[in-house]
């Protein structure tokens, strides 16, 4: 919001120019209307005049096409002093993508007698959601030749509340009539198959 405390007109403009971080879309700067500025390439950016007592609003759209911490300054002109700046707008956005993270990473279960489950259980804490979601486990696809039974299944609905910090335990179980190992993924989506 651009506010002007004094007792006359005030021309503001931003200088959009030479600005990474607004070519690429990171960053958009909106009328307050949400509609995006647009000007010819002969002008530095959206530019306009406040009357006294008055103020003027305009919005920062912050979309990245991948996670980051992502900074940049626009050049902020006040009465047509475009030499130097009167102040610098910062712009600061993160885009954490959500993630799961396993504890422990890996699991090897203990060896047990022909045709007895070895159980393990894996602790999976969620980060960087921004909605409520479910978690799913996709079945294992095992080689046909092969005779072990694997199972994984959460203990209790993985239902994702992005309100709270969650920590959701999965049991894996797994069982072979004759002596085998095997090195078995697992994976996990949430209902938008993310």
């Amino acid at each position: 919001i651009l506010i002007n405390n004094s007792k006359k007109q005030i021309h503001w403009q931003l200088d959009l120019r030479d600005n990474v971080a607004l070519d690429d879309d990171i960053f958009r700067v909106l009328h307050s209307s949400l509609v995006p500025f647009i000007s010819p390439s002969t002008n530095i950016g959206p530019e306009g005049e406040i009357e006294p007592k008055q103020m003027f609003s305009f919005k920062i759209n912050f979309a990245p096409k991948k996670p980051g911490i992502y900074k940049t300054r626009i050049p902020f002109y006040t009465n047509h002093n475009q030499e130097t700046p009167y102040t610098y707008i910062e712009l600061t956005g993160e885009l954490i993508m959500p993630n799961l993270i396993f504890e422990p990473r890996r699991l090897i279960l203990p060896p047990v007698p022909l045709d007895i489950d070895s159980i393990g259980t894996v602790r999976i804490r969620t980060k960087g959601f921004e909605k409520n979601t479910k978690l799913i486990i996709l079945s294992h696809v095992k080689p046909i030749d092969v005779s072990y039974e694997f199972h994984a299944s959460f203990r209790e609905p993985a239902i994702i509340n992005i309100d709270k910090q969650q920590d959701f335990l999965m049991k894996i179980c797994f069982s072979s009539n004759h002596s085998y190992s095997e090195q078995i993924i697992v994976k996990i989506i949430d209902e938008e198959r993310n």
